[in-house]
């Protein structure tokens, strides 16, 4: 019920953090054993049991090949027919459909059909291990998200959602359904009055979608975005909104949007994060952002979000010290890397391998990340077309490293964009960030589909 304290992490997070561990395991190999995958499991943090993994199997849509199903009873070694039964199995099992296969063997099979597994041409049989873990209607397409975050709320009555009806209420008592038994906060016991739209709305493109006049640049690919007018929360307050909609709950430790996607997903690049943050500031009241609404939760450390900064070092510590060479900087890591291995060995914490895994990273952004965020490299019209001044971390600067990231492979990029919180300011402070935000995100898009970036 809302408004019950939940435990953290709950049973069904685990289950699916658990699932996404499966699916991550078959994706790799195609072809494990039953007890082998349970172990596996366990080995990595997660609570795995014969019958959970069995009902996960089941939910996820795995077929399960047991020791009984067309295998002759004895094997020497050198048995052709058992590996043509096996592998004919494997072909009939594939033919049906599903999209993972798990071997699974009674105890005094296990040696035996092991030996018959190594010794089959499984790509061959079962194809490409990379296809999707789970069965969707039609293939999925998306390879990352671009989430531009507006912190403060842009008004959705002045961007895209026209109330013909309160524009005929402008000015008149708010009728008491609206508000009756609702959290209206500092409100509480004022005289209300509807405020109609400050702006005028026109439809754009073939698709006739209605925009605000705000956004005249973001009208011009009125055909390219789709608009949902449905979203709601119980949230009235900024910052728990903020945690709602990037955590699922205002209840702090739990995984953000960005971490569950690079958990699930994982990066494309090996030199630069799976989730990439970046902020900038124009308009009234900037609203503070929390990193925990880019936290990893309680996930490992290494899916949460990695902040880059608009001056100075994009990453803090991204470059060596006075005095030191990238060689002494290698060697220290490695050295680094073979004390926590050491002591991952006695303790098995699976935040050692994070560790481990973030200095190698931080150490190979040392080559990427400069290059990555020196935007001078673009062309003048690009420049133009977002508006964007190198070196100036404006959110027009930003959303043309999120095409950057999103080409070097970075699965989820998150961009906010504080100064919403317009309160008695809002027609005002309306066209201002519009006037930051408008172009910019307008140029991205059509600079994603110029590169055919919006197919997947």
């Amino acid at each position: 019920m809302h408004g019950e304290p939940e435990t953290m992490p709950s049973a069904v997070a685990l289950q699916h953090a658990r699932r996404r561990a499966i699916a991550q395991i078959l994706k790799r190999n195609a072809i494990v054993r039953q007890a082998e995958l349970v172990q596996r499991l366990r080995d990595e943090g997660y609570h795995a049991t014969q019958s959970s993994v069995s009902r996960d199997l089941k939910d996820m849509g795995a077929a399960k090949l047991h020791s009984g199903y067309s295998l002759p009873e004895r094997h020497n070694g050198d048995n052709e027919q058992q590996l043509a039964a096996v592998a004919e199995f494997v072909r009939e099992i594939r033919s049906a459909g599903p999209n993972m296969l798990v071997i699974t063997t009674a105890i005094g099979a296990a040696q035996r059909v092991a030996l018959t597994l190594d010794r089959i041409d499984w790509p061959e049989i079962v194809g490409a291990s990379e296809g999707a873990a789970f069965p969707f209607a039609s293939a999925p397409k998306a390879k990352r998200v671009i989430f531009l975050c507006m912190p403060g709320g842009p008004s959705h009555l002045e961007t895209f959602d026209e109330k013909p009806k309160l524009t005929a209420l402008d000015g008149e008592p708010m009728p008491e359904s609206f508000t009756k038994g609702m959290p209206i906060a500092q409100l509480q016991g004022k005289e209300l009055k509807c405020l109609g739209p400050r702006t005028t709305f026109q439809k754009h493109g073939k698709s006739g979608q209605v925009i605000s006049d705000y956004l005249p640049h973001i009208s011009s690919v009125a055909d390219d975005i789709a608009i949902v007018r449905s979203m709601v929360t119980d949230e009235i307050n900024h910052d728990p909104a903020h945690s709602f909609m990037n955590c699922g709950s205002i209840i702090p430790n739990r995984p953000s949007m960005g971490s569950w996607i690079n958990y699930g997903l994982g990066s494309e690049s090996e030199n630069l994060p799976g989730f990439v943050v970046l902020t900038s500031v124009g308009g009234r009241n900037p609203q503070p952002i929390a990193a925990r609404q880019w936290s990893s939760g309680f996930l490992p450390s290494k899916f949460g979000g990695v902040e880059f900064h608009a001056a100075g070092d994009p990453v803090h510590y991204v470059t060596n010290p006075p005095g030191i060479s990238r060689d002494q900087q290698e060697h220290l890591v490695a050295a680094i890397r073979d004390l926590n291995r050491m002591r991952d060995s006695e303790i098995h914490d699976p935040e050692i391998d994070s560790r481990i895994s973030q200095y190698e990273l931080a150490f190979r952004m040392q080559m990427s990340v400069p290059e990555l965020m020196d935007i001078s490299d673009e062309t003048p019209e690009t420049l133009e077309m977002y508006g964007a001044v190198p070196g100036d971390g404006s959110y027009a600067s930003n959303c043309l490293l999120a095409r950057r990231l999103a080409e070097r492979g970075v699965r989820f990029i998150q961009l906010y964009h504080r100064g919403w919180d317009h309160h008695g300011g809002l027609k005002q402070f309306m066209k201002t960030c519009c006037g930051y935000c408008d172009q910019p995100t307008a140029a991205l898009i059509q600079d994603l589909k110029q590169k055919g970036m919006l197919d997947d």
